[in-house]
C-alpha cells in the first residue's frame, strides 16, 4: 500500500530546497510523484529481506529520500555522501547519522557493522568500482545484503538518446551478466536481478507541464513497464539495472 504522506513529504522537502537553490538541476528526479514513488517502491523492495532491527547504510545517500523512507519503516540507518552537511535536512533529519566520505574509496565503517547497504545510482559513479564492492563487503555482517538501483544498463536508449543528442550520459553501463559476475567475484550470491525503467519516468523541465498527467497515470503506466522490463530482448533497451544480492558465507573477508 502506498503512503501518500511519505511521498508527499519529499516532494514538499525538495520544492522547499529549490526555493532556496533554484539552479541544483539534480534534484528533478524528486521533486515530482512518478519520481518519489521509484524510490518509495525500491523500499518496499528491500524490506521484504530485512528483519525490523536490521541497521542500514546509505552509501551515497545524494539528498537522503531512501534514507527517510528506510527510516519511516524503522531501520536504523546511516548515511554517508561528499557534502559536508546535508543539502535537506528534513529527510536526513536527527534520527540518520550523516557522515562526509573522507576517501573515494574507503568506507569508515569497522567490518560486519551493516545488515544492509543501499546503492541507489551510486555505484557507476565510484572512483574505482571493484574497490568500492570490497569495502561493501567488508562491512557488510555475514549473510548481509547489497542492495543496488538504477545501474545504467549497456543498451539504454535513454543513455543512447541522451549521448547522441550531445546531452550528459554514464560513462559507466554494463549489461546484467556483467553486473552479476562483477558482483560474484565479491562473492555475493545474486537473489535477484533484472531490468528496470524502459519508460520514462521523470519528464524534463521542457515537459513539465505534463508532469501531473504523468502522474496521475501512474499505475498503469508501471504496469506496462514492468511488462517491457521482464519481456526478453525488449528489456536489454531499459534505461538501468537492478540488484539483489547477499554476502555468501561460504566465503570471508580472508580472501578478498
Amino acid at each position: 500500500m502506498e503512503n501518500s504522506d511519505n511521498i508527499n513529504f519529499i516532494i514538499n522537502a525538495v520544492n522547499e530546497y529549490l526555493k532556496q537553490n533554484p539552479t541544483d538541476k539534480h534534484v528533478g528526479h524528486i521533486d515530482n510523484y512518478p519520481g518519489v514513488i521509484m524510490y518509495y517502491r525500491d523500499a518496499n523492495t528491500i524490506a521484504k529481506y530485512l528483519k525490523s532491527e536490521s541497521k542500514i547504510l546509505d552509501w551515497g545517500c545524494g539528498y537522503g529520500q531512501m534514507s527517510y523512507l528506510m527510516t519511516e519503516k524503522g531501520y536504523t540507518v546511516d548515511a554517508c555522501d561528499w557534502n559536508i552537511s546535508p543539502n535537506i535536512p528534513q529527510l536526513l533529519d536527527y534520527r540518520i547519522k550523516y557522515t562526509q566520505f573522507t576517501s573515494p574509496t574507503k568506507i569508515d565503517a569497522a567490518d560486519n557493522s551493516y545488515d544492509a547497504v543501499i546503492s541507489s545510482g551510486t555505484l557507476e559513479h565510484a572512483n574505482n568500482i571493484m574497490e568500492s564492492l570490497k569495502e561493501i563487503r567488508r562491512i557488510l555482517k555475514p549473510g548481509g545484503w547489497f542492495f543496488m538501483f538504477r545501474f545504467p544498463a549497456e543498451d539504454s536508449i535513454s543513455e543512447m538518446v541522451a549521448k547522441k543528442s550531445g546531452g550528459w550520459s554514464h560513462s559507466i553501463r554494463m549489461s546484467k551478466d556483467e553486473v552479476k559476475y562483477m558482483l560474484r567475484l565479491h562473492s555475493f550470491r545474486i537473489q535477484e536481478i533484472g531490468y528496470d525503467s524502459f519508460l520514462p519516468i521523470m519528464l524534463s523541465s521542457k515537459l513539465r507541464g505534463l508532469r501531473k498527467l504523468r502522474a496521475k497515470y501512474d499505475a498503469p503506466i508501471h504496469k506496462l513497464d514492468k511488462l517491457l522490463t521482464n519481456t526478453p530482448f525488449i528489456n536489454r533497451f531499459s534505461t538501468s539495472i537492478y540488484c539483489l544480492a547477499q554476502v555468501n558465507n561460504e566465503y570471508d573477508n580472508t580472501y578478498l
